[in-house]
């Protein structure tokens, strides 16, 4: 894990306006496909609900080779063993190295409710091997800071449109970061209400129409650095509405100490 700088977000909104269940809303709809050779730090996180078959549900990043980084409301009080970690594949449900799960480290202030503190660690039972396509991310550090419209990426995997079926292959989507205060402003109107320990990006609109920012958990990234986990927004209905993620940034102590 390295730590860089860092970038900020985060949210409240009343119940109604939160994730339509926590693996109802997961796709990263739009985009671009690619391949883990240039992300090699993405993990695909798969579930199970009756400990024989899994399939990804949500995205983790590589902190170091026991540790993967994402969104705690993924898991809601799952025990270990309903979760997987698929690293080093370019394929959401095949390929790489799947590892068991010995332990979710969810934040001890969590609040699935307003999606605050939204933030956790899987702690991998076998270490990874480390390759040209398995390494540890960067993580933004206390003082990373993005400059309002700076360039930004989601990675994970979805669909190429709405209507189209699943892909397995990853792809990324390009954004454009907007201020908190932007989004706060946006979001009022429904009763929703970003905090400073969350992030917001938007899509271009000129390129990119009725696409989603992500999936849950899914790693936004300045410069190659992670800054933000998908969390939630209205993106998923109005294309012109911010994805709100929460804020690495605001983390990386208790990143940096349960990691």
């Amino acid at each position: 894990m390295h730590v860089k700088g860092i970038l900020i977000f985060h949210l409240k909104c009343k119940p109604q306006c939160l994730i339509a269940g926590r693996r109802e809303i997961r796709d990263l709809i739009g985009g671009f496909e690619t391949e883990i050779g240039k992300y090699p730090f993405i993990a695909s996180l798969l579930f199970t609900s009756d400990l024989s078959v899994y399939s990804q549900q949500c995205v983790g990043s590589i902190l170091n080779r026991r540790s993967v980084l994402t969104r705690a409301t993924c898991f809601w009080n799952d025990s270990p063993d309903t979760w997987r970690i698929r690293v080093g594949s370019s394929y959401a449900n095949s390929g790489g190295q799947v590892h068991a799960t010995l332990r979710i480290i969810s934040h001890p202030e969590l609040n699935p409710y307003y999606s605050e503190n939204d933030i956790a660690i899987l702690h991998a039972a076998v270490h990874f091997t480390f390759s040209d396509f398995v390494s540890a991310g960067s993580i933004a550090g206390r003082n990373y800071v993005i400059a309002d419209d700076e360039p930004v990426w989601a990675v994970g995997w979805g669909r190429s449109s709405v209507s189209a079926t699943p892909s397995e292959i990853m792809r990324h989507i390009p954004m454009n970061y907007i201020n908190i205060e932007k989004c706060k402003y946006i979001y009022v109107y429904w009763a929703m209400y970003p905090t400073d320990d969350m992030m917001c990006a938007v899509l271009d609109q000129n390129k990119h129409r009725n696409e989603n920012q992500g999936e849950q958990g899914s790693p936004v990234l300045h410069n190659n650095v992670i800054v933000g986990l998908t969390a939630w927004g209205l993106q998923y209905l109005y294309s012109e509405y911010p994805g709100v993620s929460t804020r690495v940034s605001s983390y990386t102590p208790w990143i940096v100490a349960n990691a």
